[in-house]
């Protein structure tokens, strides 16, 4: 996980003239990133929210944005996106970027309403790491059921089990299924299991 060894963004890090702080991560792995309002701004309504005069924090005239749900590597990503435009799926590029790697960066550009990041991160998904979602399925369900806009992969991971339910149901992984995902499954017509199994599988899940 996180194995980016790819150039990153960083030239305005030491920036005098940056006028956002943007603290990124949990502990032990927390990182500050200066910014600029002026290059932040136009990328997302998010960032046009956050530095807004409405919802404005500021200390000594910079914006304080803290994102303690994205990691420090997945956010370099980003924000080199956001200054330089480059192209994150690059086949050079894209060779450092792993699937966890990637659907991290999915749900952070969700995170920062960076609709065409994350329209582009779905297709790569699906493209290059489609037996990486499915092997990891219970993982990949739990994200994209909370993220059911991700049309394309959440369609894509929930089609998958719905033709192959053993490949869940039958899993050691069961009990880490979380109840959105679950009743993301349940709720569809879709589920090519009997009405008995389907009721045995949910007693097996709900022991945990």
């Amino acid at each position: 996980m996180y194995n980016i060894t790819t150039q990153m963004w960083s030239q305005s890090d030491s920036d005098s003239n940056s006028d956002v702080k943007i603290i990124v991560g949990s502990e032990p792995d927390i990182k500050e990133f200066n910014t600029h309002s002026s290059v932040l701004r136009p990328s997302s309504l998010y960032f046009q929210r956050a530095l807004s005069e409405r919802w404005k924090d500021q200390k000594n005239g910079v914006y304080i944005i803290t994102k303690p749900n994205i990691h420090p590597n997945i956010f370099m990503l980003i924000l080199d996106y956001i200054y330089t435009g480059k192209d994150l799926l690059s086949a050079e590029d894209s060779l450092n970027i792993s699937a966890e790697d990637s659907l991290n960066i999915l749900v952070a550009s969700d995170e920062l309403e960076l609709l065409d990041l994350a329209e582009c991160i779905q297709k790569h998904l699906i493209k290059n790491f489609s037996p990486w979602l499915f092997s990891n399925l219970v993982k990949s369900l739990n994200i994209v059921c909370r993220h059911n806009h991700f049309h394309e992969v959440y369609n894509h991971v929930l089609n998958f089990t719905f033709r192959n339910p053993y490949s869940l149901f039958d899993s050691v992984e069961l009990y880490l299924i979380d109840e959105v995902a679950m009743i993301c499954l349940l709720e569809s017509d879709d589920l090519e299991l009997e009405e008995m199994q389907i009721l045995k599988y949910l007693i097996r899940w709900g022991y945990f």
